[in-house]
């Protein structure tokens, strides 16, 4: 027991434990003499540790290093850098942004730089907008230059010379190479994290991305979207006052031909456009609330979800940085807060929807409305109710609330996404709840508690998931079908909801 105690004891703990001990073994036996020859091993290897190490061992230690070893700096940079990609990024960029703080941290273990490392000013290209993924060190080195041979360290020698051979931390190096080779086909994806500053209809707030501004000389009013690999090229950029044009010629032409595949290539390209040139502001804004509900008349929760988490933190700098918004919405913002909580409600995110009710009952209740966001308010304030019910399985409230919502025609869309998402899934699992209790139900039951328009839906209802066998002229076979219905709520495809929203 003692012998495992000195051997992760302190230096200065251990040297009192050597003089205890010796105190003691004087008598010279074979037992003393043992104890003693283990006592000499522990003393050296304790007195090694005492030493400073070598370059060597100093590098080795390094890269074993717990994070809990790690200088403070880099802690906070950590933490930091999180803070940053939550309120910047969107999930769809949260890999890049992993993958990159993990290549640097482990690029400054390879190298022996975790200490060295200025991480109070160090940058992540995904965060800040540089192109390259590169310690501040190196930086540093890398313009100092010709100086600096003579008055490095031995150790940092050693480490450069090291870095020359092939044998250095061959799986970092190829991973660090991998980056540069993905940084240039992601080149899009990372101008998009950049902050989104707003101030009027026209002219943004300064930026903190370092890639280039420059305004485009396209006039076309149309453009197919094509992911960026590249810098883009000003000829091929159309510049804000084409894509307010742009924005008008497509909305007319979709109303015309109702292409849905067309006006949702034309939105990305008129949003890539925006992106590239830093244009943020009212019209973007603007740009980004037409593609969402486009999206949402033709029931593509993915593209929403782009749109949606973007405006989510559009209007949250609007608010920031214009004190006259600061007791009232903007604009369409608490139309879009409905539309987001719907989606949440779709994908099962209870999380989020008690974060935006905590909002609401913190800072939204007092806001000035006018009569028609009165009433999308308390479209909102029912949502949260709809999904209590939903948590507690109360299928009776959640119904009536739900012909509440269809009494809302100012509302339509809203009250269409709770139909065609929510609605047609809560239906089966009431039916299937109803089949345990009763062994037969009047249909004319059944179309009330379920809020059913007519016995046609109900009908149509049921042919959908192959229950129409069940249903007599009068009652529905509750106990026949409730094997089918406990299938149907067993299978993976009922329940699943993917990331990007897609049901």
């Amino acid at each position: 027991m003692n012998g495992l105690y000195n051997e992760v004891a302190p230096a200065s703990l251990g040297g009192a434990k050597r003089k205890k001990e010796k105190g003691v073994q004087s008598s010279g036996g074979p037992a003393a003499q043992s104890s003693k020859s283990k006592h000499n091993k522990r003393s050296s290897k304790n007195k090694n540790q005492s030493k400073p190490p070598t370059g060597s061992q100093q590098q080795a230690s390094q890269n074993t290093n717990a994070p809990g070893e790690w200088p403070p700096s880099l802690h906070q940079f950590v933490v930091e850098c999180f803070t940053r990609s939550n309120q910047r990024l969107t999930e769809d960029q949260k890999p890049l942004f992993n993958r990159q703080l993990q290549l640097l941290i482990e690029k400054a273990v390879s190298l022996n730089y975790v200490f060295e490392n200025n991480w109070l000013i160090q940058k992540l290209p995904i965060l800040d907008g540089t192109k390259e993924l590169e310690l501040e060190c190196e930086r540093r080195k890398a313009l100092e230059a010709a100086g600096l041979t003579t008055s490095r360290p031995t150790n940092a020698l050693a480490n450069e010379k090291k870095q020359d051979t092939p044998t250095l931390n061959y799986t970092n190096l190829k991973r660090s190479g991998d980056f540069d080779s993905a940084s240039r086909k992601k080149q899009r994806s990372q101008r998009f994290e950049s902050a989104i500053p707003i101030t009027t209809d026209t002219t943004p707030y300064s930026s903190n991305s370092t890639s280039p501004v420059f305004i485009g000389t396209c006039q076309n009013l149309e453009k197919n979207y094509l992911r960026l690999t590249s810098e883009p090229i000003p000829a091929l950029v159309r510049p804000q006052e084409v894509l307010i044009k742009s924005v008008s010629f497509i909305l007319k032409k979709y109303r015309e031909s109702n292409s849905y595949t067309y006006v949702i290539n034309q939105f990305k390209s008129i949003r890539q456009d925006l992106t590239v040139q830093h244009i943020k502001n009212d019209f973007t804004i603007y740009v980004y609330e037409l593609n969402a509900k486009v999206s949402l008349e033709n029931n593509d929760l993915g593209e929403f979800n782009q749109c949606q988490s973007q405006l989510k933190y559009l209007y949250y700098l609007k608010r920031k940085n214009e004190p006259s918004l600061q007791l009232k919405f903007f604009r369409c913002e608490l139309e879009f807060l409905v539309y987001r909580t719907i989606y949440m409600i779709i994908t099962n995110n209870h999380s989020e929807i008690y974060k935006i009710k905590l909002k609401v009952e913190q800072s939204y209740k007092s806001f000035l409305k006018d009569p028609s966001e009165k009433d999308w308010f308390q479209f909102l304030l029912n949502l949260f109710k709809l999904n209590q019910d939903l948590l507690l399985e109360n299928y009776y409230s959640f119904f009536k609330l739900f012909e509440q919502f269809s009494k809302l025609l100012e509302h339509k869309l809203g009250y269409q996404l709770i139909k065609n998402f929510i609605v047609t899934k809560t239906r089966v699992k009431a039916l299937w709840s109803t089949s345990k209790a009763y062994r037969k139900i009047s249909n004319l039951v059944i179309i009330e508690r379920l809020a059913f328009e007519n016995d046609l839906e109900f009908k149509e209802f049921l042919d959908k998931y192959k229950l129409g066998d069940f249903k007599g002229e009068i009652d529905f076979d509750c106990l026949g079908a409730r094997g089918v219905l406990t299938g149907i709520i067993n299978t993976a495809g009922f329940k699943k909801v993917d990331i990007k929203g897609q049901i």
